[in-house]
């Protein structure tokens, strides 16, 4: 990498780090840094193009950039709206080396099928995946849910690219998630395993929420003081998943006295 475009690169991380390392940043400081990263960004793409002039690379060329920014606009084909997404949220991102990313996006390729388009769903919706370790966090997370929940590459995708900050829950966390919905899902003939990928699939979200804040405050309740039975719970959450996401105190308790109402 030149010196010039390294300098220019240098700079644009001290923006970054000083817009984006306070949460309470004034939002006039924070349009005039948005001003400043334009600005510093097309004097870095202009000083690219003078320091390495014409290129003689070829589509079947597959070497990759020399800046984490020109990976992830041009070799994943972030938008720019997107782009000052992932600056914002992630802005770590930035530096890292566009060997590990593109690392990180050949996995989640390879374990999901992921097309070109899903990878770009999957970073605007959740920029920090990026930050993730491709062997200390993606691949056992991937795993984990795999084996777990039983998933082909399909399935997986389904649920990821729906939700893909499900990437970033440790893995004691989502085992205490899965373990909540096998205990729900529980039988005299044991766990209908079925049952439960069905309910995650169709509303990965569920996966987000709560065990001790959200899930089991709501499935008690709507067992002690709506008298749903164990059996007429699991029917209830099949048919409609986004009840194990209401609030309690705002939507479930007004629905107490109607129970002829809920879906069983």
């Amino acid at each position: 990498m030149s010196r010039s475009i390294r300098g220019h690169f240098m700079i644009l991380g001290e923006i970054f780090a000083l817009a984006f390392g306070f949460v309470g940043l004034p939002p006039m400081m924070l349009q005039r840094s948005r001003y400043a990263v334009d600005f510093l960004t097309h004097q870095l793409r202009s000083s690219a193009a003078t320091d390495i002039g014409p290129t003689n690379k070829t589509s079947t060329d597959f070497s990759l950039p020399d800046i984490a920014y020109f990976y992830l606009q041009n070799t994943l084909g972030l938008s720019e709206e997107v782009m000052w997404r992932v600056c914002f949220h992630s802005g770590s991102i930035l530096g890292m080396t566009p060997r590990n990313l593109d690392n990180k996006v050949s996995l989640l390729k390879r374990m999901m099928n992921l097309s070109d388009d899903d990878v770009r769903v999957m970073v605007t919706k959740q920029p920090a995946i990026l930050q993730y370790s491709a062997q200390r966090n993606l691949a056992p997370t991937i795993l984990l849910l795999v084996r777990s929940l039983g998933l082909s590459k399909e399935e997986l995708r389904t649920l990821l690219l729906d939700s893909p900050s499900i990437l970033g829950y440790s893995l004691s966390n989502l085992k205490r998630k899965i373990s909540f919905f096998f205990n729900l899902y529980d039988g005299p003939d044991g766990v209908d395993s079925d049952s439960v990928r069905k309910l995650l699939l169709s509303t990965p979200k569920v996966m987000l929420a709560g065990v001790d804040t959200g899930l089991r405050p709501r499935v008690d309740f709507l067992h002690r003081e709506m008298q749903f039975s164990q059996d007429e719970l699991q029917r209830l959450f099949l048919k409609n998943p986004l009840i194990l996401l209401y609030s309690v105190e705002e939507n479930i308790k007004n629905k107490v006295s109607t129970r002829c109402t809920w879906p069983t």
